[in-house]
């Protein structure tokens, strides 16, 4: 699970600009849902779009979040080929800044 002091707020283009960031929240959000989407989903041809707008819509900020109750309300401003491009690089920056140091990193 990512640490709160490890997570990295990242701008993204979506309808405007929006800020996201994985942290516990995220990984909550997610899980609130009926049918939550994994990591790996993000790599599954079938359910890759999908799981990338419901990641972001779950990483959403609070300000940006009231905007987009639902990920399926989000959905529609992911529909653009840059767009989600653009999310895919933003959630992988967010995600990776908050997980913990590898072994390797952290001997210096």
């Amino acid at each position: 699970m990512p640490s709160p002091s490890q997570a990295k707020p990242v701008k993204v283009a979506l309808d405007c600009e929006r800020t996201i960031t994985y942290d516990n929240r995220a990984a909550f959000r997610m899980g609130s849902l009926d049918r939550p989407f994994t990591i790996g989903d993000l790599r599954s041809k079938r359910r890759s779009w999908a799981a990338l707008v419901a990641w972001t819509w779950a990483c959403l900020a609070d300000e940006d979040a009231a905007d987009f109750p639902t990920p399926e309300s989000l959905a529609p401003a992911m529909e653009d080929g840059a767009v989600i491009a653009a999310a895919f690089s933003a959630f992988v920056e967010t995600y990776t800044a908050a997980l913990p140091p590898s072994a390797k990193n952290s001997a210096g």
